[in-house]
C-alpha cells in the first residue's frame, strides 16, 4: 500500500512538473503549447500558425541569439542553402500583433533575432 501511494505521488508530481514546460512566456506575454494559443496581458491573439512556431522557438531559446537558418529550419524544415527573407516578414507582423511586448524581439545584425526576457524576470534569474 506505501508503494502504491508513493507511486501515485511521484506521478502526480511529474504530471505537474511537465505543465510547467506546456507554458512559455516573459511578463504577460504567455504561449500555451498543449491549448494552441497565446495570450497578451490576459488578452487571447490570434496568430497564423507560422506565428506561433516562430515565436515558440524565440521563447524556448529565450535571450540567445538565432540565426535566420536556424529559425527556418526549426519553424519550416527549409535547409539553410535556400536564401530568404521570409523570416523578417513573419517576425515584422509578430512585433505587429504583440504590440509594445513586439520590442522584446530584438534584431541581431548580420545573425537574425533574439527574444530578451522582461527586465523583472532577468533580476529574477
Amino acid at each position: 500500500e506505501l508503494n502504491l501511494r508513493l507511486r501515485a505521488i511521484l506521478k502526480r508530481e511529474r504530471r505537474q512538473s511537465g505543465k510547467a514546460q506546456e507554458v512559455l512566456g516573459t511578463g504577460g506575454l504567455e504561449v500555451d503549447l498543449v491549448r494552441h494559443c497565446v495570450t497578451l496581458d490576459g488578452q487571447e491573439l490570434v496568430l497564423t500558425l507560422m506565428e506561433f512556431k516562430l515565436l515558440v522557438a524565440l521563447l524556448k531559446r529565450k535571450g540567445e541569439a538565432q540565426s535566420r537558418e536556424t529559425l527556418l529550419s526549426d519553424v519550416w524544415d527549409i535547409d539553410k542553402s535556400i536564401s530568404t527573407r521570409t523570416i523578417d516578414t513573419h517576425i515584422t507582423r509578430i512585433r505587429e500583433k504583440l504590440g509594445n511586448y513586439g520590442a522584446l524581439i530584438k534584431t541581431v545584425r548580420g545573425l537574425g533575432y533574439r527574444l530578451e526576457p522582461q527586465e523583472d524576470e532577468q533580476h529574477a534569474s
